[in-house]
């Protein structure tokens, strides 16, 4: 199945199982909380890859931006490029981003997820590009 809805909350709304659900978590909001960590958490090794990559990548970032694109439809490039361009202009409209020409943010880390690596690498092109400074 592939969704890009969180099922959990819906399952309060099945009358068979909202009692027994109510009786396991009394308050709603911790319900994807407890239960992501019991069924999703990751083995030693998926971890330690986790808080390497952290440790190496985003830990000494003064400032951390993280960007999730989830389009599970295959797309053509145009309707790739509409999404990455709205993704870019909502990013910078809410100023998560630096306008370009500001070199200034280089304590800012863009951690980029997505089922493409098309957006990863179209992102890292155009940050590549907005941070590096000009030549002298």
């Amino acid at each position: 199945m592939k969704t890009d809805s969180y099922l959990v909350p819906g399952l309060f709304l099945v009358p068979s199982l909202r009692g027994e659900l109510e009786r396991m978590f009394p308050e709603k909001d911790a319900v994807f909380h407890h239960l992501s960590r019991y069924l999703l958490h990751p083995a030693n090794a998926v971890w330690h890859a986790i808080t390497a990559y952290h440790r190496d990548h985003l830990a000494g970032a003064g400032h951390l931006v993280g960007i999730q694109i989830r389009v599970y439809h295959e797309e053509t490039p145009p309707v790739s490029q509409v999404v990455l361009d709205q993704v870019l202009s909502c990013a910078r409209r809410e100023n998560l981003l630096p306008a370009a020409g500001n070199t200034s943010s280089s304590d800012q880390a863009v951690l980029v997820t997505s089922l493409s690596s098309w957006y990863y690498e179209k992102i890292r092109d155009e940050l590549d590009l907005l941070y590096t400074p000009p030549l002298e």
